[in-house]
């Protein structure tokens, strides 16, 4: 008899654990499905040469990258810790200090910056790229979907501009603390 309860007991604890993995591997997939349909319309997930195109290139981002470039300039070579450009562990670094991570999550900072990258064997963000990065974010950050008739986005350039301030203000409050420390 202990026999049989030990192979019954077996056989539910290994119907348990295929249970349990099913229902990881579902919850998984809605998970993945719940993202795909929550930024598949934002245009920052679309193709990377057409978002260069019609979003990064168009006059009204270079408008707001152009007046803003030093304050960006500024704050890239800040946290630029490799010759290369900025790296991922820079960029996450950069996303926490400035709070960036606050208004998107972690997984979506990654993302924008591997949609980011020039190529597929590039590992390092130089500063047109980085740029592009911000830009995506920006229209992470301001809900903006892409449109069959172009660029017509809403608030993402306001959205660009109040984060390039955003960063720059972060990054003089974390200048100023690492000045008076070595006073």
């Amino acid at each position: 008899f202990s026999k049989c309860a030990a192979t019954a007991a077996n056989i539910a604890r290994i119907a348990a654990e295929s249970v349990r993995a099913k229902v990881v591997s579902v919850w998984i997939q809605i998970q993945h499905l719940k993202l795909s349909a929550l930024h598949s319309n934002t245009i920052a997930s679309h193709n990377s040469e057409e978002f260069r195109i019609n979003y990064v290139q168009s006059k009204h981002v270079q408008r707001v990258l152009r007046t803003r470039t030093h304050a960006v300039r500024i704050v890239f070579d800040y946290f630029e810790n490799d010759e290369e450009g900025l790296s991922i562990k820079d960029w996450i670094t950069l996303c926490t200090r400035t709070g960036i991570l606050n208004r998107i999550d972690l997984r979506l900072a990654h993302l924008c910056f591997l949609w980011s990258l020039p190529c597929d064997d590039v590992r390092f963000l130089d500063f047109e790229a980085f740029q592009e990065c911000l830009v995506r974010v920006a229209s992470m950050m301001s809900g903006s979907n892409r449109r069959s008739d172009g660029y017509d986005v809403p608030n993402l350039n306001e959205t660009l501009s109040d984060l390039i301030v955003s960063m720059l203000r972060s990054y003089r409050q974390e200048h100023r603390r690492v000045v008076d420390k070595m006073k």
